[in-house]
């Protein structure tokens, strides 16, 4: 048993890197069938986070009651693995199907999305049943899972990274899947091989605070739905101000995003267990990452300099200074984001009696929020409010939530807090995020005057005028339609 509780972190490392192949590998098979990038990543990214927040819920629960929690998740992931060597031609027949229906979009979305559904509801319950496993006692709750979201996301931008640099390039598409379901199965069975040895017996906790578990829950939805909205706007903001393609603006954002998430879940979840009012510091942490928010959209107009500065040359230079550029901006957000699981998973497992029902409580309500967070700052924040406003909605978003926990909390420095978030949210709503944004659009062409911008769901549109009279238009921070002899 002592084997076990050293050997499962590290596999549930590998678990992380294998979703995260999925997640890539399965977008580019997608492609296929739907046509369209955008449409592939929008059925994947729905499916993943909707089948992870059933899953969580369900074997969250039934964890808690499984006599050998680790038997429980041996059988997940071999039902992972299992799935995922059957993946391609489960995808072959769905093409057949959808061929034979009339070929509709929404036929095809339904399908897929069916398809994905069940190894993404398995991935979702392998957090809960791993954590009751190795949680031994209250005192190691925040400490347990601070550290395993900490692993499973480390091994996550290992995943995403090897992936799509190396992986599909080397190996290929399918031979990328095939690996990573190998992976699974050799994690399952060794998993399985561990399992059977004693169980730590978990009576039901009341403890104080145990009767805030739904409003605690409700936050950290709301948290979720901020931290996918930084996401797709920052993946925005840095297209533009690194002159960068959409996917390697969204490749740098989600790595150093996930870096960040691992760092602030390993660092606070040696906290979370000594925090005498839970709820006091997971508002703390919301005002910093609303402080943070608020301030990124200026950060972000630093970044071309700060980029150049800290790499120029050869292309791997250039790209590490980009990519170390905008770590160093969004690691102080994310940290606090990722800081914030073992806080609240610490609270549910008190509220709610057991560390499976806490974890996948938690997990489920954060996931939700993220996916609403995804669909609503592209499709509805961005083009009513533009990419500036959509900052400042978000930042008010932290603040007003961790104004409204701190106010709700114990701790005697409350009001001195409540007060500095009002502060922070006046000095939000007073500030040019328009303007500022503007200029970093005007930056990124120098010498040009900004004639034309407009926010979008689908991207952002600038036209760049030249004192000579050339216009260039861009999408994205990409150039598409110059005006110039040679391109005409």
């Amino acid at each position: 048993m002592r084997a076990a509780r050293w050997l499962v972190p590290g596999m549930f490392f590998v678990s992380g890197a294998c979703g995260l192949v999925y997640e890539v590998v399965w977008t580019r098979m997608l492609v296929v069938a739907f046509g369209a990038t955008v449409w592939a990543a929008s059925t994947v990214l729905s499916a993943f986070m909707g089948g992870m927040a059933l899953g969580s819920y369900m074997f969250g629960r039934a964890a808690d009651r499984h006599p050998d929690p680790l038997r429980l998740y041996a059988y997940l992931e071999l039902g992972v693995g299992g799935f995922a060597l059957a993946f391609p031609r489960l995808l072959g027949l769905v093409e057949r199907v959808y061929s034979a229906w009339g070929g509709g979009l929404g036929t095809r979305f339904v399908l897929c999305f069916g398809v994905l559904a069940l190894p993404t509801v398995l991935m979702g319950g392998t957090l809960p049943s791993v954590s009751k496993f190795l949680v031994r006692g209250l005192g190691e709750v925040g400490w347990g899972v601070g550290r395993l979201y900490a692993l499973n996301t480390g091994g996550a931008v290992l995943g995403c990274f090897g992936a799509t640099f190396f992986a599909m390039g080397s190996l290929g598409v399918w031979e990328t899947s095939y690996l990573a379901a190998v992976l699974n199965i050799l994690v399952g069975a060794a998993a399985l091989a561990l399992s059977g040895g004693e169980v730590p017996v978990w009576r039901r906790i009341h403890a104080e605070g145990g009767g805030r578990v739904l409003p605690v829950l409700v936050a950290f939805g709301a948290s979720g739905f901020a931290a996918l909205g930084y996401e797709v706007v920052w993946t925005r903001l840095l297209g533009i101000s690194l002159k960068s393609n959409t996917a390697y603006a969204f490749g740098t954002m989600l790595t150093s995003f996930l870096v960040g998430l691992a760092l602030g879940g390993a660092a606070f979840g040696r906290w979370a267990d000594r925090f005498k009012d839970p709820v006091a510091a997971f508002g703390a942490m919301e005002l910093g990452v609303g402080g943070f928010g608020l301030l990124s959209a200026f950060l972000f107009g630093a970044l071309p300099g700060l980029a150049e500065a800290v790499g120029c040359g050869s292309w791997w230079e250039y790209s590490g200074g980009r990519f170390l550029a905008a770590f160093v901006l969004m690691l102080p957000p994310t940290f606090l984001l990722g800081g914030v699981m073992p806080v609240v998973a610490r609270m549910c497992a008190l509220g709610l009696g057991g560390v499976g029902r806490g974890v996948g409580a938690a997990y489920a309500a954060n996931t939700v929020g993220a996916v609403l967070g995804a669909a609503g700052t592209g499709f509805v924040l961005m083009p009513l409010f533009g990419t500036g406003g959509t900052v400042k909605v978000l930042g008010l978003c932290n603040l007003t939530l961790g104004a409204c926990l701190l106010a709700f909390s114990g701790t005697r420095a409350k009001w001195g807090l409540v007060g500095g978030a009002v502060a922070l949210g006046a000095l939000g709503l007073s500030g040019g995020y328009g303007e500022v944004v503007r200029r970093l659009y005007e930056s990124s062409e120098p010498g040009s005057k900004l004639a034309f911008w407009k926010d979008g769901a689908a991207g952002t549109v600038t036209v760049h005028e030249f004192p000579d009279g050339k216009l260039l238009m861009k999408v994205n921070g990409g150039g598409e339609v110059p005006t110039d002899l040679a391109s005409l």
